[in-house]
């Protein structure tokens, strides 16, 4: 996990994603990398 994050690292995040209803997010970093974080709990 820790040599995923390090990629992320100084580098420039080109778009910002939430996801309706279920507010999952995706964070895309120059090179298409892309950080993703799961909601497992929302209220509608």
């Amino acid at each position: 996990m820790m040599l995923g994050l390090r990629e992320m690292l100084h580098r420039r995040v080109v778009s910002v994603d939430i996801e309706q209803p279920s507010l999952d997010l995706a964070l895309v970093f120059e090179g298409d990398l892309v950080f993703r974080i799961f909601c497992d709990e929302f209220e509608p």
